[in-house]
Order: C-alpha cells, then sequence, then structure tokens
C-alpha cells in the first residue's frame, strides 16, 4: 500500500470489537449470512449494505475488514465523509487490495468529482477480482446519484438490508460490550439505561465506553442504577 493511503487509512480507526461473532443479528441473520460467504469466498463483487442509523452497517463492514485479514487478505475501511475531505486521488492507491470497505455512502452523493472517482473505483477491483462493500441509510434505487453508471453499477451487486434491532437486542449488545470491557451489566441496569437515554446505538456504545472509564476511575466493575445515573447526567 502506498505511503499515501497509508497516511490517510490511519483516520479510518476499526472498533476491535466489532466482529461477526459477536454481532446480535436479530432478524437479520440472512443478511450477516451472505457478507460473510462473500467476503470468505473467492468470488469477486460488490454487496450493497443499507439500514437505517443505528442498524449495525458500521459494525459488518468494520467486521469484514477484521475477518478478511484475519484469512491474509488486504482490506480497508474507508469512511465517506473522511474521503470527502481528501483528494480523489486516494482512490488510485486502492490497487491490490482485495477487500474495500465504504461506510456511510449516501454522504458522497451529489459531488460529481466523487461519484466519478468512486465509478472508476469500482472498475478496477472488478478488474482485479476484488471486493467492494458499501453501506448506506437507503437502498441505492432511493439515492439520487447524479452518475447513472455509477447508479447502475451499484443496483449490479447484491443489495442487503439490516432491520434495526428491538430494545431487548440492543440490551444483549450492551451487556455483551459490557462482558468485554470486564463489566457486569444486569439486564435490570440495561433496562435503565435503554429507559433513560437515547436508544441510538451509537450513543449507547460511547456510554458503555464512558461507564467503562469512570468504572475504573472508582475501581467498579459492576454496575448499578445510581452509578449509570450519575454518568448519564453528566452526558
Amino acid at each position: 500500500m502506498s505511503e499515501l493511503i497509508s497516511q490517510i487509512t490511519l483516520g479510518f480507526a476499526v472498533d476491535s470489537e466489532a466482529r461477526f461473532e459477536n454481532f446480535v443479528s436479530g432478524t437479520n441473520s440472512d443478511t450477516l449470512y451472505e457478507l460473510q460467504e462473500f467476503v470468505s469466498g473467492s468470488s469477486s463483487g460488490l454487496i450493497y449494505l443499507w439500514g437505517p442509523k443505528g442498524s449495525g452497517c458500521s459494525h459488518l463492514l468494520q467486521a469484514a475488514t477484521h475477518e478478511s485479514r484475519s484469512l491474509d487478505g488486504s482490506a480497508v475501511y474507508l469512511l465517506a465523509e473522511d474521503l470527502l475531505d481528501s483528494p480523489t486521488k486516494v482512490l488510485d492507491n486502492l490497487q491490490g487490495l482485495e477487500l474495500v470497505c465504504i461506510d456511510n455512502f449516501n454522504k458522497i452523493v451529489g459531488n460529481s468529482e466523487w461519484e466519478t472517482a468512486l465509478f472508476h473505483l469500482y472498475n478496477r477491483l472488478m478488474a482485479q477480482n476484488a471486493k467492494l462493500v458499501v453501506a448506506a441509510e437507503s437502498a441505492p434505487r432511493a439515492l439520487e446519484i447524479k452518475l447513472s453508471d455509477l447508479k447502475t453499477r451499484l443496483q449490479s451487486g447484491l443489495t442487503l438490508r439490516l432491520d434495526p434491532l428491538n430494545d431487548y437486542e440492543k440490551m444483549e449488545v450492551l451487556q455483551f460490550r459490557a462482558q468485554l470491557r470486564g463489566m457486569e451489566l444486569s439486564e435490570k441496569v440495561a433496562h435503565y439505561i435503554l429507559s433513560h437515554s437515547s436508544r441510538e446505538m451509537v450513543f449507547l456504545i460511547d456510554l458503555l465506553a464512558k461507564l467503562d472509564t469512570e468504572g475504573v476511575r472508582l475501581r467498579k466493575k459492576k454496575l448499578t442504577i445510581p452509578f449509570v445515573k450519575d454518568v448519564l447526567e453528566e452526558v
């Protein structure tokens, strides 16, 4: 990988906890299976993953990156909003990668320069038998893409939809993530969190990190309602 892309991708951190095996799939088990098979298989192509904010698209793209790397493949995870702050030529340096994942793809829509650059990236990746996974908040047909050829390419791949988790599944995620951090989170306390805070998964995961940091400072491993209440008041 070139020095240029190495420098730029330093900002695209991949969550170490975002793995296929710890993704709470809920009603999305078929989508999870299809993505796993695609990443571990030998076929090239495109998967277009979409779902509302907090449905798990970012988790799965980062999990796909981890999985490819664990199989000795070369993979990169890119955020569309960060790409927009970079010159389009950074995409020229993705040659040779086996998997490219682009998150929040909808944020690029309407930018003619980047739409053209991504169209050419798609063609290069397919020519070298690589894989491309993009994620957005809406289906490809719903995106108001200016470049018709890019829209056609996006619609030609396998489109997978993610449904948002229900509250019980969100509690499962919180308890599992807490366990990974060495914290004890009971169902009662997890329910309290969902009842007294935002239900968006991004917020909940950030809150868990804050609880971990504050818990380490106070030497608390077991999360209690009074402790959670104090932290929530500071958020």
